[in-house]
């Protein structure tokens, strides 16, 4: 502290009145001299005095980088907004979100340096993330995470940016999305809607950062059963079912409504995937309440008689269902369903299982009684001369 005293005194004396300059220089002369000699043997007090020299010329030069940057800080989402402007884009959350659905990286930049939330969202809820997760855009998607976008968050149909990716099957986008903190819930989110499009390899993924099985293997099931989105093949809908079977899901686990993965495979009429249930043990005359369709009640077979689905219904004769269930609801066995439908094939194949053309709905009608009152045309003659042939002689 000496040493800097002494600067300061050498540093003051040049600004005195005294002594002649040549006096003055002879005693800095001599100060500086003594400074140095401390510096040679106290090699401590010179590291104070270059960090003090250090420090002064940081604060200022720190100041003057702060006052810059305020500069440009302030002029930057200005210049932003004026871009936006000559491209035509309004400073708005549906044309940010929008821009992001078109994978524009230009236009989202100026939006984001404009100040725009990443989390602004469109008016179903979604984000401009979840757009570029669905596309693959990663040097988009990695802007908006680098904005702070809410990799959690979800829009009204309760979807995240991840469920997204792994619907589409944007491994890429799924691992960045997974390294940035997508939670357990988002996980298991994604494992349904991967297993809904038959994205084998998502699920794989899902499976190795934590997607519970026991918690949503069987709605996996089910929906990789029932699937009917365009894209999907048959064989990939089948491998799905397949893969969600080996992990142990249980084949004939009932949702809130009483639909198993056989139920909405039948309904949806996916032959092949009614033939890999069945032969992993789906109980073929399983029914369900299903209130909502049509009363509930059904069987497969109902179901596929309904639909007129008759290679499944030869299917699922071929593992025992029982050709003359009756519906809980309307009484009504599976030759009546078809026979109402109008299908000839289904039932054909129903009375060549035995099917009792006597039994009796809720009403008391037969299924000639049926197709009396409800068929007409061709149809009704090809029907009505089935059933009259199947009657006992």
């Amino acid at each position: 502290m000496a040493m800097l005293g002494d600067l300061a005194r050498i540093n003051a004396g040049t600004n005195t009145v005294g002594p002649s300059n040549h006096e003055v220089m002879k005693r800095q002369n001599i100060q500086y001299d003594r400074i140095i000699s401390r510096i040679k043997n106290n090699p401590i007090a010179a590291c104070v005095i270059v960090l003090g020299t250090i420090v002064i010329a940081l604060s200022a030069f720190t100041g003057a980088a702060r006052n810059l940057f305020s500069l440009i800080t302030k002029k930057q989402p200005e210049a932003a907004r004026m871009a936006l402007s000559q491209m035509s884009l309004e400073y708005t959350p549906e044309a940010f979100v929008r821009s992001g659905e078109k994978g524009d990286i230009t236009a989202v930049n100026l939006f984001l340096a404009a100040g725009m939330d990443p989390n602004a969202t469109d008016k179903e809820g979604n984000t401009a993330l979840m757009y570029e997760a669905k596309k693959g855009h990663t040097p988009i998607l990695d802007a908006l995470l680098k904005a702070k976008a809410d990799v959690n968050k979800k829009n009204r149909g309760g979807g995240t940016a991840l469920s997204w990716a792994a619907s589409a099957g944007k491994t890429d986008s799924l691992r960045i999305l997974l390294d940035k903190g997508a939670d357990a819930a988002a996980i298991n989110e994604a494992f349904i809607s991967a297993a809904c499009l038959g994205q084998l390899e998502v699920l794989r993924i899902l499976l190795d950062r934590g997607a519970d099985v026991n918690k949503v293997g069987s709605n996996a099931l089910r929906c990789a059963a029932a699937s009917t989105f365009v894209g999907v093949t048959e064989e990939e809908r089948n491998d799905t079912v397949g893969f969600m079977l080996d992990l142990g899901t249980d084949v004939n686990e009932q949702n809130e409504n009483g639909w198993t993965a056989l139920l909405s495979a039948t309904e949806r009429g996916h032959a092949s995937v009614v033939r890999t249930l069945l032969n992993r043990g789906a109980d073929v005359n399983t029914a369900c309440d299903c209130p909502g369709f049509r009363g509930g009640g059904w069987t497969a077979l109902m179901i596929a008689a309904l639909r007129g689905h008759t290679e499944i219904v030869r299917s699922l004769l071929d593992k025992g269902a029982d050709v003359n269930a009756k519906n809980a609801n309307n009484g009504r066995t599976p030759l009546m369903v078809a026979v109402l439908d109008g299908s000839t094939d289904v039932v054909r194949a129903l009375l060549k299982r035995d099917a009792d053309i006597n039994e009796k709905d809720i009403s008391g009608k037969t299924a000639l009684d049926l197709a009396e009152e409800s068929l007409d045309g061709e149809i009704r003659a090809k029907i009505l001369q089935m059933l009259r042939n199947a009657e006992p002689k």
